[in-house]
């Protein structure tokens, strides 16, 4: 197997390197503090690759550090929370998909940029406690972001309150919801 195959085109075995050694370390920060990994990931890899090629590589990372966290801390995770975002998320990810394909780059890129400055800049959501009911559209919307942003951790997270589950609780729910 030729793993420089992997790599795309006009990124260096070193670059490529590096990025794989800052998935490790966003990785660990965001099980170390519960959040912040992915954005950070997400910046650096907007400054390498080209956004057709972020926003997948992104995701597998993302699903092997939150699939990873989820699969350890298992018996802490809220199943309520999570059976009404995954409804949510299934129809956030089929509408994105439909629109995902026709977006030209230049949207993409401009997309990614803006949710990098507002991660960044904004500030951060609180909304109160929500039903559980209200995480099928919490799921649908993020998930529909997700497919052209990338890193929407930090907008799952803004609803999983800390008071409401506590911090395994929340550290594993948001987990299973990524």
């Amino acid at each position: 197997m030729d793993l420089y195959a992997f790599i795309p085109s006009g990124l260096s075995i070193v670059s490529a390197g590096g990025l794989v050694a800052l998935s490790f370390f966003t990785s660990a920060l965001t099980a170390a503090v519960g959040i912040g990994g992915g954005v950070v990931l997400l910046a650096v890899m907007a400054s390498f690759l080209p956004p057709l090629v972020v926003l997948p590589v992104h995701g597998i990372v993302q699903l092997g550090s939150n699939g990873g966290r989820a699969v350890i801390m298992r018996p802490h995770i809220d199943w309520r929370i999570t059976r009404y975002f995954i409804l949510g998320s299934l129809v956030g990810v089929i509408l994105a998909a439909k629109v995902f394909v026709i977006l030209p780059v230049e949207v993409l890129r401009t997309l990614l940029g803006l949710f990098v400055l507002y991660a960044v800049w904004a500030p951060k959501l609180r909304p109160s406690s929500i039903p559980l009911a209200g995480f099928v559209p919490v799921g649908a919307l993020t998930s529909f972001a997700t497919m052209f942003i990338g890193g929407t951790g930090p907008l799952v997270s803004a609803f999983l309150s800390p008071e409401r589950l506590g911090r395994e609780k929340l550290v594993a729910t948001h987990a299973a919801c990524m």
